[in-house]
């Protein structure tokens, strides 16, 4: 008896996690199959205000699904092949049949254009992430240009130069150095045309913010009588100016 009874229970302890699993997927299948789950509500949210238009085939079809049926990896990935300019969205879920979109949209710091091509310029939008998303023929005249060699491919999504650069702008803006362009010739040297008129020089693979702390510390000294340099080289331990 106690042998059996012995394997009794070493049976339940090797079967019965397999059964309730087992009865755990049955039950929620059986669930998931059930007409209240049925999506009823889609709601959805660009930036706090309506999403557009265009997404709208997207979001009626969504009425009359499972709401167990729709995965958020799922929908995450239609929505960005609709559109590639959602930086966040973020999906709620509230039983039993309701569905919120809220999504937030890509915000240029910057238009990235090649130098001197033949063919007619086409500017790339970058964000602040590093993401180039969007391609416009014409660039908001109140953001940098970042100009490239054609050596460099241009393309949408994010990349070893494109990160570079968004570190780079976010340097200059953070320790308030206003500029309107930068010019990209190679890793090692960088120009960017700071504001009013003084062009300075770093390398994006040295030690950068301590390039740009100096570069504010240089433009920030500078008198009102004073000329300003034409030229600040930060590539070196002590900057050069020229005059």
């Amino acid at each position: 008896m106690r042998k059996l009874k012995r394997r009794g229970q070493k049976w339940l302890g090797k079967f019965l996690p397999l059964f309730l699993a087992a009865f755990l997927v049955a039950g929620l299948a059986a669930v998931s199959r059930l007409g209240i789950f049925r999506l009823k509500y889609v709601n959805c949210q660009l930036n706090g205000l309506p999403c557009p238009l265009s997404l709208e085939p997207f979001l009626v079809n969504l009425h009359g699904q499972n709401l167990f049926a729709v995965t958020d990896s799922s929908l995450k990935n239609q929505l960005n092949l609709l559109n590639a300019n959602f930086e966040t969205i973020t999906i709620n879920k509230k039983l039993p049949d309701t569905i919120s979109f809220f999504l937030t949209g890509r915000s240029p710091v910057a238009f990235m254009t090649k130098k001197a091509s033949d063919q007619e310029a086409v500017y790339l939008a970058l964000d602040n992430t590093g993401v180039l998303y969007s391609q416009v023929t014409t660039p908001d005249l109140k953001l940098p240009l970042i100009l490239v060699s054609a050596a460099f491919p241009l393309n949408l999504g994010q990349s070893d130069l494109s990160l570079k650069l968004a570190n780079l702008i976010d340097l200059l803006n953070r320790y308030y150095v206003n500029f309107s362009e930068i010019e990209y010739l190679s890793p090692e040297e960088v120009h960017i045309k700071t504001l009013p008129e003084t062009l300075a020089v770093v390398d994006v693979t040295g030690d950068l913010p301590n390039q740009i702390t100096s570069l504010q510390y240089i433009l920030a000294s500078i008198k009102i009588e004073e000329d300003l340099p034409l030229k600040i080289d930060l590539r070196f331990d002590k900057p050069v100016l020229t005059y």
